[in-house]
């Protein structure tokens, strides 16, 4: 199966899964990856419990270091995407940086080809 940029699919795979969590009695929903929070809303139109939305925590975490211009880096979609660098800007009033398109795609690509694939390269570590 594969959901190649099918955000709609992913997001239906997330909202049935937290279902069943929350079915089976989990008392918080939490999503253990950046770039699905994309779909996020797909889960918290669906379920009932909280949900622990990453950027939020994670802002949370750099608010209590008294930062206020931070660094992202992650998939061209939680870099690109208003989903995370939203909450961070709006919620917590933080300055985001991230790389220019270039380098946006060498961080993807390192991720996507070689980060999941458990391969740490020399080169990827410049």
């Amino acid at each position: 199966m594969t959901f190649d940029g099918d955000w709609e699919a992913i997001g239906e795979l997330m909202s049935q899964a937290a279902q069943q969590l929350e079915r089976a009695g989990a008392d918080i929903i939490l999503l253990c990856t950046n770039t699905i929070h994309l779909v996020s809303h797909y889960i918290t139109e669906n379920v009932s419990i909280p949900f622990m939305h990453i950027a939020t925590t994670t802002g949370e975490s750099i608010q209590r270091l008294g930062l206020n211009k931070v660094a992202l880096l992650g998939t061209k979609f939680t870099m690109e995407k208003e989903f995370y660098t939203k909450t961070l800007n709006d919620d917590f009033g933080l300055e985001i940086l991230i790389p220019d398109t270039n380098g946006r795609q060498v961080v993807h690509d390192i991720i996507y080809n070689e980060l999941v694939k458990g391969q740490f390269t020399k080169s990827s570590k410049l």
